[in-house]
């Protein structure tokens, strides 16, 4: 017997408020229900927090978030709801092509009990410098704090292929090159990872990639020393990129958190079509890279 619509809205804002260190573990994403919609219908999306594209979703919360917001030729607006709105984003199309949608957590902490799990963190996640400047700086071992952010984006085609991703003008922030709904069927998409506006050198991008029907498959890919990195076609399907940088924390964070470490998770979400001959079905899911930088 499912909860009424009452007590699960209850439930899940109790989760997205009292669960913090579960998120700060995994992926955030903004995920449409779908990537491509037809002129003057909604764009609908689910925030989501966890890993390998299933997570928990998560409840509109006005107080959790710097920004939500939508933008189209016209410009950028705001995303408003009712505090436990599931799903988080449901906006119509004022105006058809691309539209991106953007959200910016507000920090929160997390606490590693042991250093091991500092060090997972950073090897997962490609930055392992972290961990000799830890020593260096003679940081706990034990109960490390972490304060983090969450920037993620997702594209959505509306009605014809106008458009190309914007620069919202986040902190640490991932951009298509192109637009990867006006692209051939089979064609590689070109990333680049932006921290305060510059292409971010050698970094990790995580990518996440999923078809209908299949397990989602992990494998990673480093940016170039402008920031770029080409993210390949691998059949199409669902794509979630990620990516964290860690840096020491600011005065403005140490003033809200007194944390040894501070990171930005950079996510964005696009979907890219099969590319099959007329007629042909395929049920053959993609092999998995195994999270093998390229």
């Amino acid at each position: 017997m499912k909860a009424p619509v009452g007590y699960r809205k209850i439930y899940l804002l109790l989760a997205a408020f009292l669960f913090p260190v579960y998120a700060a573990a995994h992926e955030f994403w903004i995920e449409p229900l779908r990537f491509v919609v037809p002129t003057g219908d909604r764009v609908v999306a689910n925030l989501n927090v966890g890993k390998y594209f299933k997570g928990n979703v998560q409840p509109f919360i006005q107080e959790k978030f710097v920004e939500f917001s939508v933008t189209d030729s016209s410009g950028k607006r705001s995303v408003s709801g009712r505090p436990g709105d599931l799903p988080a984003l449901d906006v119509p199309v004022l105006h058809p092509g691309l539209q991106v949608l953007a959200y910016q957590s507000r920090p929160q902490s997390a606490v590693y009990e042991d250093f091991a799990k500092f060090e997972r963190f950073a090897q997962k996640e490609g930055n392992l410098w972290i961990i000799d400047e830890h020593k260096r700086r003679g940081l706990p071992r034990r109960k490390i704090t972490e304060a983090y952010t969450r920037f993620a984006k997702s594209l959505v085609q509306a009605g014809d292929t106008r458009g190309a991703d914007e620069i919202v003008g986040f902190p640490l922030e991932l951009l298509v090159e192109t637009n990867p709904y006006t692209m051939p069927a089979g064609g590689d998409v070109t990333v680049r990872l932006l921290w305060q506006g510059e292409g971010l050198p050698f970094a990790q991008i995580s990518v996440f990639q999923k078809s209908a029907g299949c397990e989602a498959t992990l494998s990673a890919v480093q940016t170039d020393e402008s920031g770029l990195a080409l993210v390949s076609y691998n059949g199409g399907g669902r794509f979630l990129l990620n990516a964290v940088h860690v840096i020491l924390p600011t005065p403005e964070t140490l003033r809200d958190i007194r944390a040894d470490w501070e990171s930005l998770w950079a996510s964005l979400t696009f979907e890219l079509p099969k590319a099959m001959e007329p007629g042909e079905e395929s049920t053959e899911c993609p092999p998995s890279t195994d999270g093998q930088v390229k």
